[in-house]
């Protein structure tokens, strides 16, 4: 190298892009730079990293669907989360030069020209067939590709061959300079507002509107009751949530159910919905109240947690329906048998039947009332084909004594209906 060259100035233009990406392809997307980073450093090219910003949005993405004649319509819309991500990397520049383009000639037909970053756009003059020259060897020959090299302190731009390269930005060949733009145009594709669509998004991860889903469980509820994934499974039935879910894919459906009154009682379902959340705050005791409670708080949910907030509506029902008597009953509940020890021939009254997944699997919480007012409670794993007010004889084992929402309750376990 001589003196001159030895005095010009190598360094590395700094580059970031940011945008949206769906929040669920945050994973896939974090694997992609640690592709293009690992291949940076085995052509010793700068690293590539990124970053989130913590901004969020709310996307509506049209989906489709075929009608009789294998024609795509529009089906329906659904709302996706997309958050905000920054990926910073840089590339080679020596004396205020840096290649922002090349040409592919082809000796038959038009030549193909690419930008390598729309921060440095080409000029449309390199989009006129132009000849395969080198500026810098002045060399008349055919070269399959040529680079666009700009000076950003003269603004001037010149036309190099592969070869002549390396006098420009030492240590760099075509394919070290190619992968050193490769990320910017892979990003600014994936960051683009028109890139994801019904085809390309995953179709599970997507949100509704919370009132929506509430306005649907509503409705199913209210004209055919609750129904179970457990009870579904064992009489053939379809749940209760999965009812919601189809029916909120059914436009026609979807817009009559948003016109029905939003009511389970006599009350208003907002003023309702306002005392259910006052009540979870105070008294929710386990994974499930403290779930519902946080699905009731937003406006969003996802479409995995439909089955969640469809038991949460069935329990804000018996809630609203029960409420007034309950408060009534608080007092009168006691404690029955001892700890540990078996009990037969019990009369009840189911009070409420109330399942949910668990990790464990599916789990029915049934609570029963004695003739002196005694709450029992009891988890069961297996199938149970009670219903509310029926009146039965249980036997089983007293397993422990609690207190819920300041009442008495006996917890049960081994029931068998005699």
């Amino acid at each position: 190298m001589s003196e001159n060259e030895m005095g010009r100035k190598l360094f590395n233009s700094s580059i970031q892009r940011s945008g949206f990406i769906p929040k669920s392809h945050l994973e896939s997307f974090e694997k992609m730079i640690k592709r293009f980073d690992k291949k940076a450093q085995k052509l010793e090219l700068e690293r590539i990293n990124f970053s989130t910003t913590g901004n969020e949005e709310i996307r509506e993405i049209q989906h489709f669907q075929l009608n009789e004649d294998r024609e795509l319509i529009p089906a329906y819309k659904r709302k996706y989360k997309f958050i905000e991500v920054m990926v910073f990397g840089r590339v080679p520049v020596l004396d205020g030069w840096m290649a922002i383009g090349f040409i592919e000639h082809f000796s038959d037909s038009a030549n193909m020209v690419t930008n390598l970053s729309k921060d440095y756009p080409l000029g449309k003059e390199w989009y006129n067939n132009v000849e395969s020259k080198c500026d810098h060897c002045r060399h008349n020959r055919y070269r399959k590709k040529t680079f666009v090299l700009k000076n950003f302190e003269t603004k001037e731009e010149m036309q190099v061959g592969s070869s002549c390269l390396n006098d420009f930005i030492p240590s760099m060949n075509t394919e070290r300079l190619l992968n050193s733009f490769s990320w910017i145009n892979t990003i600014e594709e994936i960051f683009s507002e028109d890139q994801w669509n019904h085809t390309n998004i995953h179709d599970t991860n997507f949100y509704h509107e919370t009132e929506n889903v509430i306005r649907h469980a509503v409705y199913q509820i209210k004209k055919y009751g609750f129904v179970s994934k457990q009870k579904a499974f064992d009489e053939g039935f379809i749940s209760s949530a999965e009812s919601v879910r189809n029916n909120m894919k059914n436009p026609d459906i979807n817009e009559y159910v948003g016109q029905q009154p939003l009511k389970l009682s006599v009350n208003n379902l907002y003023t309702d919905l306002c005392q259910y959340k006052d009540y979870l705050e105070e008294n929710a005791k386990n994974d499930f109240e403290c779930n519902v409670l946080s699905m009731l708080k937003s406006e969003l949910v996802a479409e995995k947690q439909i089955p969640y907030l469809v038991a949460g509506i069935n329990s804000f029902r018996y809630w609203i329906e029960n409420k007034d008597k309950q408060l009534e009953d608080k007092t009168k509940s006691d404690y029955l048998f001892e700890i540990g020890k078996k009990f037969e021939n019990h009369q009840v009254e189911v009070l409420m039947m109330k399942g949910f997944e668990t990790r464990f699997g599916w789990s029915t919480l049934c609570l029963f009332k004695d003739n002196d007012g005694n709450k029992i409670s009891w988890f069961a794993s297996k199938s149970t084909n009670f219903k509310v007010g029926e009146n039965i004889i249980i036997s089983g084992k007293c397993k422990d004594h609690s207190i819920y929402n300041d009442e008495k309750q006996t917890k049960v376990s081994h029931i068998k209906v005699v």
